[in-house]
């Protein structure tokens, strides 16, 4: 019963999952990346602290996420942890925004995207997604190569222990956390 019921609720929370906010102009296009095949680059000129877009596509739990990965309908990669059993199932467009150990922007929230820095028109868009798995996704059973190709590249995306406590403050500071990921870890403003 409760598979129906969040099945159907997933097809109606779609639409609720804002996609990016209407501009002049689009802030993102897709194009070939050095990361991954494809990436989400600056279309402008993007400051610190702006919004970016919504994470998008279909909100599921983690039984349909594996479900999905079961059937070969989704790669254990591509879904957004956005809480302790949701997940966003995400968009092509959506997708197409690749890791970075040192990315220029972050999820805060449960699915808006920012710019932790300034960004340039023609630079890549990345965020890391380490810092939006939870604790109980052991690195042992998930994880995945970087190739972000950063100065500060960790080699592997694993859950959010294996983001250094330092860099985890630091998007603590910038409000550039998921939700669930500082209530999880027990983040306050005295941390």
């Amino acid at each position: 019963m409760m598979d129906k019921i969040l099945r159907y609720c997933s097809r109606i929370l779609r639409y609720y999952i804002p996609k990016a906010v209407p501009t002049s102009g689009a802030i993102l296009a897709i194009r070939t990346s050095q990361i991954d095949k494809t990436g989400s680059f600056a279309s402008t000129d993007v400051t610190k602290g702006d919004f970016i877009r919504s994470m998008s596509g279909d909100l599921v739990t983690q039984r349909e996420i594996l479900r999905r990965i079961k059937r070969g309908r989704l790669s254990p990669d591509d879904p957004l942890q956005i809480d302790a059993d949701s997940y966003i199932d995400l968009d092509p467009a959506s997708l197409s925004i690749n890791h970075s150990c040192d990315p220029n922007s972050a999820i805060r929230q449960s699915n808006e995207l920012i710019a932790i820095r300034n960004i340039s028109t023609g630079d890549e868009v990345t965020f890391d997604y380490s810092t939006t798995v939870t604790l109980t996704i052991e690195p042992y059973s998930w994880s995945m190569s970087c190739n972000c190709g950063s100065e500060n590249c960790r080699s592997i995306i694993g859950n959010v222990s294996t983001v250094p406590e330092s860099l985890i403050l630091k998007y603590f500071q910038m409000n550039a956390l998921p939700r669930y990921i500082v209530k999880e870890l027990g983040l306050s403003s005295e941390s």
